[in-house]
């Protein structure tokens, strides 16, 4: 009886106590609720924070690429225009460095660079027109030729007809063509002189550039982050155009030297293109080699001296734009290949040649800033080559 007393004790107790764990288990589970709820509150609005910020990121790149294409006519000389002051400017400074110039001014060492620039594009203009005169000129003796090979190209798609190149010049209404090419002419000369005007401007300009900074954050240390911030953006800009223009300089005077050594016509015109599109990476450089070789498949008998042309031609491309050129611009041109692509069909679609010409330069100029801020600095990685950036200023 004493037993079953005690074993009955036991159990009584036993149960008192998973009664009491009961209920405590149940007091814990009241009190994570709201706690529950206060986290899936918290992780709902930041949810929405998120949406929102992405909804205002969009529509903000929706506005500036907007602005962007529609202000294309004031914009794109302007942005033409930096890129010839800071060519101006590396010209310049590159005078300055010789042994016995250290004692220019630098305004009049920018007047020289100026004056220099502008010569030597009229001089290179006049040589270009006489040798598109000069492809006019013998396109008459090409004509036969010419509609051989536009028969020879119709075949290989299946199309058996003969061309005739001067009547199909007349059923394209040649006069309304040529009228289309003065107007694009005349406009491309009026852009000319607004892009001279904003560079002759800036020039003018460029010696109160530090005093407006100085005025704009007259109490703080952000005049100097902002100066360093715009020195680290004129150095590498002036850099790279520099070098870019030293690259085509040297691209243009191979193609000419090459297009003369081959015989190929207009041999000036041709050099000069390689040269303007040399601006372009990748796209320019394909197009600098296309274009005079299909012209050489129309003008040469010999095809070895047309295979000839174009290996000399791809060569130097090839040694100038990937062996040369990188080791020139080593670190400071820290753009990823595909975005360099991207960038080039962007600027293109918005701005058009203009665009493809200012498309790398922009884009390092967007990579710069947005390494200064923490919020922005995972976008400039994803730009970057290597993933190495500067730290912000």
């Amino acid at each position: 009886m004493v037993a079953r007393r005690d074993s009955g004790v036991a159990q009584d107790g036993n149960l008192k106590e998973g009664v009491e764990h009961m209920a405590a288990d149940h007091l814990a589970n009241d009190a994570a609720e709201p706690q529950k709820g206060q986290t899936s509150g918290a992780d709902t609005a930041r949810s929405g924070d998120e949406l929102r910020s992405a909804f205002y990121i969009l529509a903000l790149a929706t506005l500036v690429v907007s602005v962007l294409t529609l202000a294309s006519d004031f914009l794109a000389p302007m942005a033409l225009a930096i890129l010839l002051w800071f060519l101006v400017n590396a010209i310049a400074n590159g005078i300055r460095s010789l042994p016995l110039c250290s004692f220019i001014p630098g305004g009049l060492a920018r007047a020289i660079a100026a004056v220099g620039l502008l010569t030597g594009a009229y001089l290179v203009g006049r040589l270009v027109v006489a040798n598109i005169s000069e492809l006019s000129d013998g396109m008459s003796e090409l004509e036969p030729k010419l509609n051989e090979a536009l028969r020879a190209a119709a075949g290989l798609i299946g199309v058996d007809r003969e061309f005739d190149v001067s009547n199909e010049l007349q059923a394209l209404q040649l006069e309304g063509l040529l009228r289309g090419v003065f107007d694009i002419v005349t406009n491309t000369a009026g852009d000319i002189s607004v892009v001279l005007l904003f560079v002759l401007f800036l020039m003018l300009d460029q010696r109160y550039f530090d005093a407006k900074i100085r005025a704009l954050f007259p109490k703080d240390g952000r005049a100097d982050r902002v100066e360093q911030v715009l020195a680290d953006i004129g150095r590498d800009t002036r850099l790279y155009v520099w070098i870019m223009t030293v690259v085509s300089l040297a691209v243009g005077l191979s193609t000419y030297v090459i297009c003369s050594y081959f015989g190929l016509k207009g041999a000036a015109f041709w050099g000069f293109l390689a040269f303007a599109l040399n601006y372009i990476p990748t796209i320019g450089t394909f197009v600098g080699v296309v274009l005079p070789a299909l012209f050489g498949l129309v003008q040469f008998d010999n095809y070895a001296d047309m295979l000839g042309m174009i290996g000399a031609l791809a060569v130097v491309q090839f040694f100038l734009g990937n062996i040369l050129l990188p080791r020139m611009t080593g670190e400071q041109l820290n753009l990823s290949e595909f975005v360099v692509i991207l960038s080039l069909l962007v600027w293109g679609a918005m701005w058009g040649i203009a665009g493809m010409f200012l498309a790398v330069p922009l884009m390092m100029v967007l990579a710069i800033v947005l390494a200064q801020f923490e919020s922005t600095r995972p976008v400039a990685i994803l730009l970057s080559k290597t993933g190495k950036i500067g730290s912000p200023r």
